[in-house]
């Protein structure tokens, strides 16, 4: 997986203020409300689980379990922010 620089900065911005080894872990949960496929779930980790895969770009650290991995390996995670501050992160 790669990682656009908005998603970076993002990814940055929401692990700024958590420990050193903090990043964004993203995993597959259960489909739900008629969704057919994976779902992803993406959540900010104080670390990495044993069998993550760990990307670091830039200083902004990215966990993905194994099944997560597989189903990102040839993606790009890209982020948006409003006005709010909310982020939005999505898969190209």
């Amino acid at each position: 997986m790669n990682l656009t620089e908005t998603a970076r900065n993002a990814v940055h911005a929401l692990t700024v203020d958590s420990p050193n080894n903090a990043g964004l872990r993203i995993a597959t949960g259960e489909s739900h409300n008629g969704q057919h496929g994976p779902v992803l779930t993406l959540s900010v980790a104080a670390g990495p689980q044993p069998d993550d895969q760990v990307l670091n770009e830039q200083g902004a650290r990215v966990f993905l379990e194994p099944d997560a991995a597989y189903i990102l390996e040839a993606q790009t995670l890209d982020a948006e922010m409003d006005e709010a501050h909310q982020v939005s992160f999505f898969v190209r």
